[in-house]
């Protein structure tokens, strides 16, 4: 009947789907390695007819493995049958691969069929990559501000609120706050005033997402490098990035744990 690379990432779990394959008649290659291995074993391996994801567990993991493989000049045009899942992560699944198919276990062998015999009969959705997707996303998503939050700016130069772009409904924007907001964009425009004031933001990154931003290629000596090297010596550490604009970037600062 053809074949299939089954992706799963339980192997006691994916025995049931595999004989449920195999009983209808398909020849069946099974992966449940890591991410990476899964993808590079699959383009490595004969094109199957069709390629089934289980969303069951680990929903990323087989929701990259999916764009990765669809994104593979080699396997365009091979259908990628995503299977089960939970509602939330199967729409994320959706929005990342557009041209996929989204079936229950009891659909499957119906959808496979349907999938086969429609390959190649339309061009193929590109996968969005998930650089592409953070791009896409508005600068109040990036810094984790929600909907009735206050937002602190410590030096906001004047274009902030352009920099910041929209908010959410209900936001409040504090400039150089009093007492630490849920999350606070630090501005650094110069060398010495951000060293100066590094103890004191120190002392509020507990109660606080710190994000420290700084102008793009500015020759005032900020840079990624030295924002975060000063920020090492003063007990902080980063752990996320960020383009806020076209203009400045941020990162995202906790205290070091002892």
């Amino acid at each position: 009947m053809g074949r299939l690379r089954v992706i799963h990432w339980d192997a006691e779990e994916a025995r049931t789907l595999v004989e449920l394959c195999r009983r209808a008649g398909y020849h069946i290659d099974y992966d449940s390695g890591g991410g990476p291995v899964v993808v590079k074993a699959t383009r490595n391996a004969p094109v199957p007819d069709a390629i089934v994801i289980d969303l069951t567990r680990l929903a990323s993991h087989g929701r990259e493995v999916g764009v990765a493989l669809r994104n593979y000049k080699g396997l365009r045009a091979t259908p990628i049958v995503f299977v089960d899942g939970e509602e939330m992560k199967v729409e994320k699944t959706r929005e990342r691969v557009p041209d996929g198919y989204f079936c229950s276990r009891g659909q499957l062998l119906r959808t496979l069929k349907k999938a086969i015999r429609e390959a190649g009969s339309k061009p193929p959705a590109p996968a969005t990559g998930m650089m592409e997707l953070y791009r896409s996303r508005f600068t109040f998503q990036k810094l984790g501000v929600q909907s009735g939050m206050s937002l602190g700016v410590v030096d906001p130069p004047r274009d902030y609120l352009a920099a910041l772009g929209e908010m959410p409904e209900g936001v409040e924007i504090v400039e150089n706050p009093d007492s630490p907001q849920p999350v606070t964009v630090w501005f650094v425009h110069e060398l010495d005033p951000y060293l100066d004031a590094l103890r004191r933001m120190r002392a509020i990154a507990d109660r606080t997402k710190l994000w420290i931003a700084w102008r793009k290629g500015a020759k005032n000596g900020i840079t990624q490098n030295s924002v975060r090297e000063f920020a090492r010596e003063f007990g902080l550490v980063d752990y996320k990035i960020c383009a806020i604009d076209g203009h400045w970037s941020g990162m995202l600062f906790a205290r070091k744990k002892a």
